[in-house]
């Protein structure tokens, strides 16, 4: 879409919020769209907003509990916030998947 090529551009400019803002647009016109979502997470974590890398990260598993990469990164967010609590929420719903087990402390 035109706001994710935008947002893109922006990216490569290294101008980080307005990427954010592109992406977050394009994220909106296109709710199933998981790529955006997953940019989106991506620098979220960078910029240090570990709570909409956390929200955005719950939107993608919503879709599909099976990808690896956003747990990878809700982890991260979650680790960097110390919600360990949530940690151990989330471990006792994930599915069975041995990488993504492998994630979590034991």
């Amino acid at each position: 879409t035109y706001q994710f090529e935008q947002g893109k551009i922006a990216e490569k400019q290294n101008d980080i919020p307005k990427a954010i803002g592109f992406y977050e647009n394009a994220a909106a016109l296109d709710k199933d769209d998981m790529i955006v979502r997953y940019v989106l997470a991506g620098l979220y974590l960078k910029e240090k907003d570990y709570n909409k890398a956390i929200v955005t990260c719950s939107e993608i598993l919503a879709k599909d509990n099976t990808e690896f990469q956003a747990y990878e990164m809700l982890l991260q967010a979650l680790e960097a916030n110390k919600d360990f609590d949530a940690i151990k929420e989330l471990s006792a719903k994930i599915p069975d998947d041995d990488n993504i087990h492998n994630l979590f402390p034991p």
